[in-house]
């Protein structure tokens, strides 16, 4: 019975494991890193609508 115990939590490392590598090199996400929650961010936020215009009529 230990012994069945011991190999399901080895598995479940094992695939733990092997789902962060899969994550890292494969999965696409918008984040920019492997975790995958968006609070990396990968590059600078553009506001170029929000600056005026050098030739517009305001």
């Amino acid at each position: 019975m230990e012994g069945v115990l011991i190999f399901i939590v080895f598995a479940a490392a094992v695939f733990y494991v092997c789902r962060m590598v899969y994550k890292a090199f494969f999965a696409h996400s918008n984040a920019g890193c492997a975790k995958g929650c968006g609070a990396c961010q990968t590059s600078l936020p553009t506001f170029s609508d929000d600056l005026p215009q050098p030739n517009s009529k305001s």
